[in-house]
C-alpha cells in the first residue's frame, strides 16, 4: 500500500495503481465505488475522473482532496518525512492497522527503517528510493513468539523451532523428499565431488555416494516430522493431499501412521486418532467476566502535537552582545609589536601554569628565544619576568598551579534580562579547591584599564554569569573572579560586589 501510494504521486496517470491505491486503507473507497468511478467513466484517465466527479460525490472529493494534498507533500518533503507524516498525522498507520490488524506494525516500521537508510546513503528522493525497495532482494522476518488469542500461525518447520501451540496443524505430508542435487560427495581420505545427475547414469562409486546423501536427506526429513510433532501442547492434525504418483508411505504421513497403530484407534473415515481424556473435572466458571467495551480515546490522543518551540540560541560570554572597548592600534608602538606581545604572553600564561614552578622559567625562555619570533635577550628577560610575576601572585597562585584547568567548557542556564537564557561559554583558566572556586579570564591585545571602575562593563557581565554558573556547580564554595590583561601583564582581581550587583549577559 505505502509503496503504491508513492507510485501512485509519482505517475497518476497508472491507472492500475491508482485503483489500487483508492481501494487501499489509505484512501478507503469500497469495491462498489471504485467500480462506479471506473466503469463507464466520462474522461481517459482515472484521476481526472475521480476529480470530475469530486463535487457530486462526496466520497470522491475527500479522496481527491486527500491525493491532492499528499501530491503536494510528497514533492517537498523527503521520503521518510514524507510517509512518516502520511502514517502519523494522516492516521494512515491507524487505518492500515484497522484493515490489517496490528501485525502490519512491523512491515510499516521496517519500511520507515529503510527510507532513513537510504536518506543517509542517497540524495532523497522518493523514485530512487520506491525503486530500490521494490527490486531489493532483502527479506525481514517476524518473531513469531508469544502468538496471540484467536489467530493463527503459518510457518516452515525450521521457522517453528522453539515454539509451541495448543492446536498443530501438519498439512503438506504426504510427499516425500526428493534428491535433486546432481552433485554429491564421495567422502574418503579425500571429500571429492562428483557427478551423478540420477541413478540410471551412476556407476558404484557415484551410486554409493548418492545412497549416502540420500540417507542423510532422510535422518533430517525425520528430525523435522519430530520437530513439528512436539510443537503441540493439546491437539495435532496430520493430514496432506496426495498426488496420482505420491507414494504414500514414504512421508511424514506414512510414518505417522505406521508408528500410530500401536497407540491410536481407527475413528471416523479411517483416521487414526491417539486421544488422553481429561481425567480431572475442570472447574466451574460461576463467574462470567463480561467484556466491557474499551472507553474512546481523548481529543487530545488524536490531536496533533504542537510544534516544538525553536531552543534558543546559546550565548557565548566570550562573544557578548554589546560593544566591546577598542583593541590596540598596530601603529602605537615603542619598539615593540603589541599584537606579537599580546598573543606570546597569552601562550605562555596558557602553557606555563601545567608545567612544574621549578621548570616554569627554563621553558618560557626557550619558547621566547626561538628565531621566529625575532625577539632580543633583554626582551625575553623582561617579558618573561612579566608572566612569572603574574603566575606567582599570591592571591591567585592556586589558579596557576599545577591541578589547575585550562580552556574549560560551560554550558547552563542563567536567568538575564529576558529570563532564561542559555549560555555556552569557555573559562580561559579555572581551579576548584575543598573552600574555593578560581576563574581567570585572559583579555588579549586590548588595554588594561587603570582602575576596575574603568573596566568595560560587558567584562563584568561576563565574569558575573561564569561566576553564577560554576557557583551552581559548587554550592557552598565562595567563587573568586579575576580578568587578566596580557597587554603588561596585569592581573585584576573583580571583587565579588561588583559581580553579585549586575545580572547575565544581555
Amino acid at each position: 500500500d505505502l509503496i503504491a501510494l508513492g507510485e501512485a504521486l509519482l505517475l497518476p496517470d497508472d491507472d492500475l495503481t491508482l485503483a489500487t491505491v483508492l481501494k487501499s486503507p489509505l484512501v478507503g473507497l469500497s469495491e462498489e465505488d471504485l467500480l462506479d468511478l471506473a466503469q463507464g467513466r466520462r474522461e481517459k484517465r482515472l484521476w481526472a475522473e475521480l476529480w470530475r466527479r469530486a463535487d457530486e460525490n462526496p466520497v470522491f472529493g475527500r479522496a481527491a482532496r486527500r491525493l491532492a494534498r499528499w501530491s503536494a507533500m510528497a514533492r517537498h518533503l523527503p521520503p521518510h518525512a514524507f510517509y512518516q507524516q502520511i502514517l502519523s498525522a494522516e492516521r494512515g498507520r491507524e487505518r492500515l492497522v484497522a484493515r490489517l490488524g496490528p501485525e502490519c506494525e512491523d512491515a510499516i516500521d521496517e519500511f520507515l527503517a529503510q527510507a532513513l537508510d537510504d536518506e543517509r546513503e542517497n540524495p532523497p528522493s522518493l523514485q530512487s528510493f520506491l525503486h530500490a525497495v521494490s527490486t531489493s532482494e532483502q527479506e525481514v522476518k517476524r518473531e513469531l513468539e508469544g502468538g496471540e488469542v484467536d489467530q493463527v500461525r503459518v510457518m516452515t518447520v525450521h521457522g517453528a523451532k522453539g515454539l509451541q501451540a495448543p492446536i498443530v496443524i501438519l498439512p503438506d505430508t504426504v510427499r516425500p523428499p526428493q534428491l535433486r542435487d546432481a552433485v554429491v560427495w564421495h567422502e574418503d581420505t579425500v571429500a571429492l565431488p562428483l557427478w551423478a545427475p540420477s541413478s540410471a547414469s551412476a556407476d558404484t562409486v557415484s551410486a554409493g555416494a548418492r545412497a549416502v546423501a540420500r540417507q542423510a536427506m532422510e535422518e533430517e526429513y525425520r528430525r523435522l516430522l519430530y520437530v513439528a510433532m512436539t510443537r503441540a501442547e493439546d491437539r495435532l492434525i496430520v493430514c496432506g493431499w496426495k498426488g496420482k504418483r505420491d507414494p504414500i508411505d514414504k512421508g511424514w504421513f506414512g510414518h505417522a501412521r505406521a508408528g500410530l497403530p500401536a497407540i491410536a484407534a481407527e475413528g471416523e473415515y479411517g483416521t487414526l486418532v491417539h486421544a488422553t481424556p481429561q481425567e480431572a473435572a475442570l472447574p466451574d466458571a460461576k463467574t462470567v467476566v463480561e467484556k466491557v467495551p474499551p472507553e474512546p480515546l481523548p481529543v487530545w490522543a488524536r490531536a496533533a502535537a504542537p510544534r516544538e518551540p525553536t531552543p534558543p540560541r546559546p550565548l557565548a560570554p566570550s562573544r557578548p552582545a554589546s560593544e566591546e572597548p577598542p583593541v590596540r592600534s598596530p601603529l602605537q608602538r615603542d619598539g615593540t609589536d603589541p599584537f606579537k606581545r599580546g598573543v606570546l604572553l597569552h601562550r605562555l600564561l596558557q602553557l606555563l601554569p601545567d608545567m612544574e614552578p621549578a621548570r616554569r622559567a627554563e621553558a618560557g625562555r626557550a619558547l621566547l628565544a626561538r628565531p621566529v619570533h625575532a625577539l632580543t635577550p633583554e626582551q625575553v628577560e623582561a617579558w618573561l619576568e612579566e608572566v612569572l610575576a603574574v603566575l606567582d601572585d599570591p592571591e591567585f597562585a592556586p589558579v596557576f598551579a599545577p591541578g589547575s584547568r585550562a580552556e574549560v567548557p560551560i554550558v547552563g542556564q542563567v536567568t538575564g534580562p529576558e529570563g532564561l537564557q542559555i549560555v555556552s561559554g569557555r573559562i580561559d583558566r579555572l581551579a576548584v579547591s575543598a573552600k574555593e572556586v578560581l576563574i581567570v579570564d585572559y583579555k588579549t591585545n586590548r588595554p588594561p584599564p587603570s582602575s576596575i571602575d574603568a573596566v568595560a562593563d560587558t567584562y563584568i557581565r561576563q565574569m558575573a554569569t561564569y561566576r553564577s554558573l560554576v557557583a551552581s556547580l559548587y554550592p557552598g564554595r565562595a567563587v573568586r573572579c579575576a580578568l587578566l590583561w596580557t597587554d603588561g601583564p596585569t592581573l585584576m582581581p573583580l571583587p565579588d560586589p561588583l559581580l553579585q550587583g549586575v545580572g547575565a549577559l544581555p
